[in-house]
C-alpha cells in the first residue's frame, strides 16, 4: 500500500466511523483492517478469490467477501462504497461505476489523474492499469461528485494536477 492510499483510509476512516462500509478491491484487506481499526463497520470485497484467502489468514477478525463489480451492484445497500485505486484496473468502468453507485449511499473513489504531467501520456506507465482517467471524464460517468485533494481532503476542480483525486459521490457531496 502506497502512503497516499492510506492517508485515503484515514480520512475516510474519521469521516465515517460507525458506518457500515465496503472496501472495494480489497486486496489483502490492509485498507479494509485500517478502515476497522479506525472504527467502521466494514466488509472487504475483492474479485480475486486467491487475495481474500489471504486476507482472511492476515485479518480473521473481519468479514471478506468476493464481488465482481462489473456484475451488478450489492444487495443490501450499505452506508459507504470505499474503492481506493481500482477502477483504472477494470475494463469497463462505466458498468461498474454504474453498480458502484448503487450499492451505498456515498461513494467514495480514488483513482490516478492522467492530466497531472506525469501521467499525462496517452496509455498508462503501469502494465496493470487498463486506463486511466482525468478529473473530466470521470466527471462524465460519476455526475455530480466532489472532487477531494487527498491530502487536505479540499475540494478542487476539474482542471487539478493533484495525484491521485478523491471522487465523492452522493450522501452529503
Amino acid at each position: 500500500m502506497f502512503p497516499e492510499q492510506v492517508v485515503i483510509y484515514r480520512h475516510l476512516a474519521q469521516r465515517l466511523r460507525g458506518q457500515r462500509v465496503v472496501d472495494v478491491g480489497c486486496g489483502m484487506g490492509v485498507g479494509t483492517n485500517l478502515l476497522a481499526y479506525w472504527g467502521c463497520h466494514v466488509v472487504g470485497v475483492d474479485i480475486s478469490g486467491d487475495a481474500l484467502r489471504v486476507a482472511q489468514a492476515l485479518y480473521p477478525e473481519l468479514t471478506f467477501l468476493q464481488w465482481d463489480i462489473t456484475q451488478g451492484p450489492l444487495d443490501p445497500i450499505v452506508d459507504a462504497v470505499v474503492v481506493v485505486e481500482v477502477i483504472e484496473h477494470i475494463e469497463d468502468a462505466v458498468v461498474a461505476v454504474r453498480h458502484l453507485v448503487a450499492s451505498g449511499r456515498t461513494l467514495y473513489l480514488s483513482t490516478p489523474n492522467r492530466a497531472c504531467p506525469v501521467l499525462g501520456q496517452t496509455h498508462p506507465e503501469n502494465a496493470y492499469h487498463v486506463r486511466e482517467y482525468t478529473p473530466r471524464e470521470m466527471l462524465e460517468f460519476l455526475g455530480p461528485a466532489t472532487i477531494r485533494d487527498p491530502f487536505s481532503w479540499h475540494e478542487v476542480g476539474p482542471d487539478s494536477l493533484m495525484t491521485p483525486l478523491v471522487y465523492e459521490v452522493g450522501g452529503d457531496a
